[in-house]
């Protein structure tokens, strides 16, 4: 499977994007194989379907912090 390249979380040596689990964000972890600069091959971790959230909004008291 391959997505849009975009900047992923990268966590303790572990790539991270958010699924929306429930209508909310949930990091999954996954294994990245080759890239490209527009798609990058998903290994493991995401099922087709699974609906990636790529920029998470946050409440103004939280980005005041």
């Amino acid at each position: 499977m391959a997505i849009i390249n975009f900047p992923f979380e990268k966590k303790e040596g572990k790539y991270y994007v958010q699924v929306l689990k429930s209508d909310k964000p949930e990091p999954v972890v996954v294994t990245v194989g080759l890239s490209t600069l527009e798609k990058v091959e998903i290994l493991s971790g995401l099922q087709v379907g699974d609906q990636l959230v790529l920029s998470v909004e946050k409440d103004k008291k939280q980005a005041e912090e």
